[in-house]
């Protein structure tokens, strides 16, 4: 039985960060990393990633009442198509020291650019199917339900698409 519950509280775009990872960018060898809290927001409940993916092969197709992820492409390219039901942008990410912070009640379209892509996901709850809205006039449904989350400038820093 799908869970029919509406958060509380909704995201805007304005909540979505794209930032550049610290590390050692010189050189052959090169070091990125993410960690919590200075980096990553959330406590990391759960890590997964998407790989030996076709190109233009398209993932995605949800939203989540309430998990946020952080996400990487740590090899080829991804377009990250976000939604809030007021607008949408697009995010690519290329470079494995690039990441994306994606808050409660965004709608997510991932769509592969290269092929053997890999995209890392740090999720900040573990896997509930229960969490997942995926049917869009049901996200819009709870999106128009839920009460705003207020804009707070957090500790990374927002780079432009």
């Amino acid at each position: 039985m799908r869970n029919r519950s509406i958060v509380r509280r909704a995201a805007s775009l304005d909540t979505v960060r794209l930032f550049q990872l610290p590390g050692n960018p010189t050189g052959r060898r090169q070091l990125t990393f993410a960690e919590t809290p200075s980096i990553c927001p959330f406590p990391i409940k759960r890590v997964y990633w998407l790989h030996n993916l076709d190109e233009s092969e398209v993932r995605g197709g949800h939203a989540h009442r309430q998990l946020s992820q952080l996400i990487i492409s740590v090899s080829g390219a991804f377009e990250i198509e976000l939604d809030d039901c007021e607008s949408k942008r697009a995010y690519r990410l290329e470079s494995a020291d690039m990441a994306l912070i994606i808050p409660p009640m965004i709608w997510r379209t991932i769509r592969v650019l290269r092929p053997h892509s890999c995209l890392l996901v740090l999720a900040s709850r573990p896997f509930e199917e229960t969490d997942y809205i995926r049917d869009y006039r049901e996200f819009v449904r709870a999106f128009r339900l839920a009460v705003p989350i207020p804009i707070e400038r957090s500790r990374v820093r927002n780079s432009s698409p």
